[in-house]
C-alpha cells in the first residue's frame, strides 16, 4: 500500500515569521523516506529538488538519530494508515498519514505528500543500527 525504491515529498508550506520588525518568508518541503526495515527518515528543506535518499546515504542510523533537524522512527501501515512513531526528549511521539493511494499520503494538517522515484538504489546499502 506503500510505494519503494523512492521517498515522498510535501507540497509547499509557505510560512512568515516576524521577528524585531523583520518579515521573513518563505516555502518549505517536507521528505519522508520509508525504509524496508520499517524505519523512516523525515526532514524538511527549502528545495523542492532536495534528494533525501542522497542525503541520507551515507549516514549511519546514529549520526541520523543525533541529528535534531532529523525525524527518525518506526513506522506502520494498517489499511489506509501509516503511523510514523519516534522519541522526542524521550517522549513518545506519533505522526498519523491517511493513505489516499500508494503514490498520494495526506498528514493531520492535509499537508499533501507525493512519491518521487528514485535514481539511487539505496536497497543494497548497508546500514548499522
Amino acid at each position: 500500500m506503500i510505494c519503494s525504491n523512492g521517498f515522498y515529498k510535501s507540497k509547499g508550506v509557505s510560512w512568515v515569521d516576524e521577528h524585531a520588525g523583520h518579515k521573513y518568508s518563505g516555502v518549505t518541503y517536507f521528505f519522508l523516506y520509508l525504509r524496508s526495515d520499517g524505519i523512516f527518515i523525515k526532514l524538511s528543506d527549502d528545495n523542492p529538488n532536495f534528494d533525501i535518499i542522497r542525503f541520507i546515504m551515507d549516514k549511519k542510523d546514529e549520526e541520523l538519530m543525533k541529528d535534531t533537524s532529523i525525524t527518525f522512527g518506526n513506522y506502520n501501515v494498517f489499511e489506509n494508515v501509516l503511523e510514523l512513531t519516534y522519541l522526542a526528549w524521550n517522549e513518545k511521539r506519533e505522526l498519523i498519514f491517511t493513505i489516499l493511494s500508494p503514490d498520494t499520503f495526506l498528514d493531520k494538517n492535509l499537508i499533501e505528500y507525493n512519491f518521487v522515484p528514485s535514481q539511487i538504489d539505496s536497497s543494497n546499502k548497508k546500514r548499522t543500527n
